[in-house]
């Protein structure tokens, strides 16, 4: 027999070692530990399949705060790692554990559910789970190439990992941020050195950027080998769209000698029409973003939510980057 429950303490070993024997992705104890409790003062709602005292499936969601230009929060969650092991999956239906989650949600009065779901997913979830479509969108790309005349025109400053005294500027940089045209997902300083400077893999390089001596935003990058090497802007925080430009040209020069392709996700309907005056195609790799309305607030705010035009949406803002 199957029990489908919420998660209890003396599971997390079982789960990251399901994870470990079944999946390629490096989801050990220390990821666990960093995705579960380290990115939200909450704790991620987590369901389980057990059969026999092993855990045979999953399915996780990470709180967050979805702020609608300014004016309305949305308590939300980003849906992560639905899973059921091969040899299971004639016995549990992954439904059985995601129905629960989304119950466990409501009854902690969370407004919606988002994701990025695979293509093997995505279809299931739209047609079965009733989750909406926000949109399926291409990544933006564009091949780099060395230019020995080209200059910087900020500085760049890698962040340390302990220096306190840039993580007041940094939080100064966000609670500056100003989206009242936008929807987006708020960030607290905690939850900016725990995505991103916390991460147990140390997949990205945090910087602080400077303009005639001031500092005018921070970006946070990631070099990514495939078949060729990669470089994406996971997230940034700019004091103005006036240095966006800059910015760009920059990250370009920046990481030409060290990637062959910038992979950049359409950030904003402002950022995709820069990307596209500078030379980048809408042709990379596509991404489904979908919710899952759970409360009547969000249903009065569902065509909103909907117009993917309206969102600032990072990369970060992905389990899968």
């Amino acid at each position: 027999m199957v029990n489908i429950r919420e998660f209890k303490i003396g599971d997390a070993a079982k789960i990251y070692h399901l994870f470990t024997e079944h999946t390629n992705y490096k989801r050990d104890a220390s990821f666990w530990v960093w995705i579960n409790r380290m990115l939200a003062d909450e704790k991620s709602i987590i369901v389980v399949a057990e059969k026999n005292g092993d855990i045979i499936g999953h399915y996780a969601i990470i709180p967050r705060i979805c702020n609608l230009k300014n004016k309305i929060e949305l308590k939300c969650g980003l849906g992560i790692h639905a899973f059921v092991e091969p040899n299971y999956r004639n016995l549990v239906s992954i439904f059985s554990i995601t129905g629960l989650a989304y119950q466990i949600s409501e009854s902690k009065n969370y407004d919606f559910i988002y994701g990025f779901p695979n293509s093997n997913y995505r279809l299931i979830q739209e047609r079965i789970e009733r989750w909406k479509k926000v949109s399926v969108f291409n990544a933006f790309i564009k091949p780099l190439t060395i230019s020995d005349s080209a200059t910087f025109s900020l500085d760049w400053i890698l962040l340390n990992e302990n220096d306190f005294n840039k993580f007041i500027i940094l939080s100064e940089l966000l609670e500056n941020e100003n989206f009242s045209d936008q929807i987006f997902f708020s960030k607290s300083l905690s939850y900016f050195l725990n995505r991103y400077i916390k991460h147990p893999q140390k997949l990205y390089q945090v910087w602080f950027l400077k303009k005639e001596g001031k500092i005018i935003g921070i970006i946070v990058t990631k070099q990514f080998k495939a078949d060729d090497v990669r470089v994406h802007i996971i997230d940034y925080i700019l004091s103005s769209n006036e240095y966006l430009s800059e910015m760009l040209d920059d990250f370009e020069l920046k990481f030409s000698k060290h990637a062959s392709l910038s992979v950049l996700w359409p950030n904003s309907k402002y950022f995709s029409d820069l990307l596209i005056h500078k030379g980048y195609k809408q042709t990379g790799f596509d991404t489904f973003f979908g919710i899952k309305i759970l409360s009547q607030k969000a249903l009065d705010n569902q065509d909103l939510l909907l117009d993917f035009n309206k969102w600032r949406l990072c990369m970060g803002d992905s389990d899968a980057f």
